[in-house]
């Protein structure tokens, strides 16, 4: 009695744990399909693609990917139910990301390509399971199956209410799920797509870095003491810092007032007292910030640092702060990996914010800083974040962001701390 009670009570087990693993790759496979059709509505509509949507997306392609490896079992039934699942699954969401609309497949592409998407996971994921060999085993798995099924196995009914076994009963190869190609370049669309994006951000490319070098005098702030002090005395880790270069050409092709957005890293006393400089993902950060470079940017020759002297050279300068960081609200480290996965990324000369592949300085702030609700111009067709999006955080009550220093400097060293009533003035 004992025995068969013990064996009864395995046997529940095992059941509702088979069943839970399937229930949450299954609900992860939902959760990532609303996430597409989110952006593709969105895409559709023209619109400006969330960093936070985008990070949910990702999220559950990587749930998928991760669930998908757990899904094994010794019993064959089992293995064979979670085989055909995630096979359906995997095509599925293949048809959804990269067939069903034009426009959420080339945004999918530059999410798939960029290094800090942590796709390559999701990737396997469909290579795996979308192999035409892979499919043909199924396939005589299945018609094996069919000819003798198992009624009484708890796999019995996810086996027979599965896409891949009504095809095989119908006498249809499991191979027409497959699309025959895995990687999600190509077609003559996609490397039109690809060359015009290359060539277009390649002459942009060339004008950028042709005005970049003008200038025509030195930044009204620039070697100002006072304005350094004021300067480094109003930082703290992660705040936002916009500023404007009224001396450079580049400023000139900026619509709005700032020309330039950057994060503030934080000093190594300053990040002691938060409980990171001793974290193994900060590491990174150890060389810059002792060596005095403190602010993280994006510029046309890549990610690095800046000194808090450079970054001041300039006519204007503005330090923000988002609350839901000062109030402990957010993870920091969270927030550092964000900017950190932007690493090895090229500057965005096609400026637009619905890819990820190339980034501006301020896609690298709206990268990090996900969560908030950033606005954007359509400029040439393409959605792009300006500085003054930046700065324009301030008057949004959703975003949570508050002016904490703004500076405007002047002929002989002359300057100004304006109020924030000023600072929205300007950017209005």
């Amino acid at each position: 009695m004992l025995r068969f009670f013990i064996a009864f009570c395995l046997l529940t087990l095992s059941y509702k744990t088979y069943a839970s693993e399937l229930e949450a790759f299954i609900a992860a496979e939902q959760e990532a399909t609303w996430a597409a059709f989110k952006i593709d509505d969105i895409l559709q509509s023209g619109g400006k693609i969330s960093a936070t949507l985008v990070y949910e997306a990702r999220k559950h392609l990587g749930q998928v990917a991760v669930l998908a490896q757990e899904l094994k079992s010794e019993d064959a039934d089992a293995e064979l139910a979670f085989q055909v699942q995630k096979l359906e699954s995997a095509y599925r969401l293949h048809r959804t990301y990269l067939v069903m609309s034009p426009k959420l497949r080339t945004f999918f592409r530059d999410q798939w390509t960029d290094p800090g998407a942590g796709l390559t996971p999701f990737r396997e994921f469909l290579r795996l399971n979308l192999y035409p060999r892979h499919a043909e085993y199924l396939d005589k798995k299945l018609r094996a199956y069919a000819k003798q099924e198992h009624p009484d196995s708890d796999a019995h009914a996810v086996i027979v209410a599965s896409m891949p076994y009504g095809l095989v009963t119908h006498k249809h190869s499991l191979t027409i799920l497959t699309p025959g190609y895995v990687p999600v370049v190509a077609g003559f669309r996609d490397m039109g797509i690809d060359l015009w994006t290359m060539f277009s951000n390649k002459v942009s490319g060339i004008y950028g870095n042709v005005v970049g070098k003008v200038k025509w005098r030195q930044g009204w702030l620039k070697d100002n003491e006072k304005a350094l002090e004021m300067f480094r005395a109003s930082l703290k880790p992660l705040d936002l810092i916009v500023n404007k270069t009224g001396n450079k050409l580049t400023d000139l092709n900026i619509p709005g007032n700032f020309g330039h957005a950057a994060i503030y890293l934080g000093t190594e006393e300053q990040l002691k007292q938060l409980g990171l400089w001793d974290r193994p993902e900060f590491k990174d950060y150890h060389r810059p910030i002792r060596q005095g470079l403190l602010v993280m940017e994006m510029t046309r020759h890549g990610l690095g640092f800046a000194s808090l002297e450079e970054t001041l050279e300039a006519d204007e300068i503005a330090v923000m702060r988002v609350d839901a960081v000062a109030k402990g609200e957010r993870d920091l480290m969270e927030l550092y990996t964000h900017a950190l996965a932007q690493r090895n990324k090229t500057y965005d000369f096609n400026f637009d914010a619905n890819t990820t592949t190339r980034i501006t300085c301020t896609e690298f702030v709206a990268q990090t800083f996900d969560f908030l609700p950033w606005g954007s111009n359509v400029i040439l067709g393409r959605h792009a974040i300006t500085p003054d999006h930046v700065a324009q955080m301030v008057q949004d009550e959703n975003a949570g962001v508050e002016l904490v220093l703004y500076l405007k400097g002047g002929a002989k060293k002359r300057v100004q701390q304006l109020d924030a009533e000023a600072f929205r003035q300007l950017i209005r």
